[in-house]
């Protein structure tokens, strides 16, 4: 069986407020901070998510065509959302401004992942993936063209995780999309130019491992096969060669700091001590944490000039105790489950699989990227992810009605 999901979509050629809520900061975020607006544009948008809510929670636990999986993940995130505020409101660390910051970015991505999923308007898969491409596109444009003035390019880009966020949404999304073209790969090549520059470990990294994988293909042949296959062998030989000879990479990879994790040696840019800080307060703070915003506040405190963990699970732990952990981890865990099994469904039937297998890789990169960043608060790359993956719960609760039909 050979069907296309695109042909059980009514034809609609637009998104919901709540996905250009989500999708859009992959486009303003860099505008936004330049000219420190980023603050106050997220506390609006923080505030009408929060008002936005009890309504799409009621229509989304209201939503039969999404059968036990909407219901589910939207039963996941609200009981971490309700965490979240409790801890706000009751945690002995008290109401800070930092919590009240991760409150209303929580809801912003609630807001956006929900609402994506119950929305009666949206567009094809393929489409949406090019929405999600040239959205991040005008994000790096403007953060490149915003952020070289002073410093020599390479050294002004080195580390600079915000860009090369948005850059890597897009090199998923555009590595996923069904339609290529010689345009659509120079993009990518773009997107691909600004991570290397950054220098960013845990992107590069990311990046290495999924250029490694197939490019999605509806129809692949032997000889698109082992094209494919050579094009990552080549791909893999320049990360490599840029690894041993581009120093910004070299120096953040192995030297850096020297920390040592589990015995190797490692740069970690002052994290290890970052998270030294926080694991040695534990103590004492039971199953609830310490409030929202209290890892940051101990931070900023013991670090002159930095305000964030630098490591989402450890944030959790600390802020919304292991309770608040397991239903962060419930969350992320059932996105991920979810969007596999998806795929692997699509793939069996024949059918499209571009938007689970962009879903999938996002929700990877979610998960792992906790470890070492702070992609929670960062609503240019949360939100965008909250809303594939809630559209792709819509779309398949559509295509599963349509096709018991």
């Amino acid at each position: 069986m050979n069907l296309d999901a695109r042909k059980h979509e009514p034809p609609q050629a637009t998104l919901a407020i709540s996905q250009y809520l989500g999708l859009t900061w992959l486009a303003i975020s860099e505008p936004l901070k330049y000219f420190s607006f980023q603050g106050v544009v997220t506390a609006v948008a923080g505030v009408i998510s929060v008002l936005a809510l009890p309504a799409l929670v009621l229509r989304a636990l209201n939503k039969r065509e999404s059968f036990a999986a909407s219901t589910t993940w939207s039963w996941l995130v609200i009981f971490f959302e309700i965490w979240v505020v409790e801890r706000l409101v009751t945690g002995s660390h008290g109401i800070t401004p930092g919590g009240i910051q991760n409150v209303l970015v929580f809801a912003i991505f609630c807001s956006a992942g929900l609402g994506s999923q119950v929305t009666d308007r949206y567009l094809s898969e393929g489409d949406f993936l090019r929405k999600v491409r040239d959205l991040a596109l005008v994000g790096t444009i403007l953060s490149v063209a915003m952020n070289y003035r002073d410093l020599s390019f390479a050294s002004r880009f080195v580390g600079m995780g915000a860009v090369t966020g948005v850059a890597l949404i897009g090199l998923i999304a555009a590595r996923c999309m069904p339609y290529k073209s010689k345009f659509a790969s120079g993009i990518e090549a773009l997107f691909f130019a600004i991570i290397m520059l950054s220098a960013s470990r845990a992107y590069l990294l990311f990046t290495a491992v999924f250029i490694a994988l197939p490019r999605y293909s509806s129809k692949s042949s032997h000889r698109t096969q082992k094209s494919r296959a050579l094009t990552t062998f080549i791909r893999l030989i320049l990360a490599v060669t840029a690894f041993f000879l581009y120093g910004p990479i070299k120096d953040r990879f192995a030297q850096n700091d020297g920390a040592s994790l589990g015995g190797i040696v490692v740069g970690t840019s002052g994290r290890s001590a970052l998270w030294n800080v926080l694991l040695s307060n534990l103590d004492g703070q039971s199953l609830i944490g310490h409030g929202a915003g209290a890892s940051q506040d101990l931070v900023a405190v013991s670090f002159n000039g930095i305000a964030q963990p630098h490591n989402d699970y450890l944030r959790i732990l600390f802020d919304y105790g292991p309770i608040g952990l397991v239903l962060w981890c419930s969350v992320v865990l059932f996105m991920i489950a979810y969007s596999l099994r998806v795929l692997v469904s699509r793939i069996s039937s024949g059918i499209d699989h571009s938007l689970p297998l962009a879903t999938l890789v996002l929700c990877i990169l979610l998960a792992t990227f906790q470890f070492l960043d702070n992609v929670v608060i960062y609503v240019f790359m949360i939100a965008p992810i909250m809303v594939s993956f809630g559209y792709l719960v819509n779309l398949q609760g559509r295509l599963d009605l349509k096709l018991l039909k």
